[in-house]
């Protein structure tokens, strides 16, 4: 009933999810509008719908109540949910791209490259959280996919399927982010022609390729 009143009922369940981890992933993208008009007993009666994913659509739906249940409207204020760490690199972004300048390689780590990669923390399996901080270079060099494959004893393909999961978490939790991302990502190759030195800007490039890819890897 909550969710019909606010009218979120075209949102995607993978977006408001806890954690992607407990949610099978044919269902990320399936909208809350379709469970709004079922009672319970009918949505366990559903095909593929047994009591691990029943429990993680009861989750979405629980978490989006508590927020907006007691919240009244406002003709001219309207209310977003995101998850947390991509609002806060909304933000940074708004800030950033109404600013001259490439910010160092110390604030686009905070603001950008962090709370992404804890958002992938926080949706995949930990050998998919290690691939991401090889490809960015947290705690050594940045790997190319040959190196994470020969370190994490894997072959490229299923690497590349890794990466591609990483490609479908920022999606999911953040659909609008490619086209912010790479807004930004043209700003700052723009501004840093004008630069001497020039800025460092590895790390940011290898986050922007390592969430939103220009094609599908592998």
């Amino acid at each position: 009933a909550s969710v019909i009143r606010h009218g979120l009922g075209s949102e995607m369940l993978g977006r408001f999810a806890p954690t992607l981890r407990h949610m099978t992933r044919v269902i990320w993208n399936t909208p809350l509008e379709n469970y709004t008009h079922s009672t319970l007993g009918e949505i366990r009666g559903m095909k593929t719908h047994g009591e691990k994913r029943v429990r993680a659509i009861l989750e979405v739906f629980h978490a989006i109540h508590v927020i907006i249940a007691n919240m009244g409207f406002q003709d001219h204020l309207v209310v977003r949910i995101v998850p947390r760490a991509i609002d806060q690199v909304e933000q940074w972004i708004g800030t950033v791209l109404q600013s001259p300048g490439v910010p160092s390689r110390e604030e686009l780590f905070e603001h950008f490259v962090a709370p992404l990669l804890e958002q992938v923390r926080t949706d995949a399996t930990q050998q998919i959280a290690l691939l991401a901080e090889n490809r960015l270079g947290i705690s050594s060099p940045i790997t190319s996919v040959r190196q994470a494959a020969r370190s994490m004893g894997l072959t490229r393909a299923r690497v590349y399927q890794l990466l591609n999961e990483i490609n479908d978490i920022m999606t999911v939790r953040w659909p609008n982010g490619r086209h912010q991302v790479y807004e930004l990502r043209e700003k700052f190759v723009r501004e840093a022609e004008h630069l001497d030195p020039a800025p460092d800007l590895e790390q940011f490039y290898a986050a922007v390729e390592l969430f939103y890819p220009g094609s599908r890897r592998g």
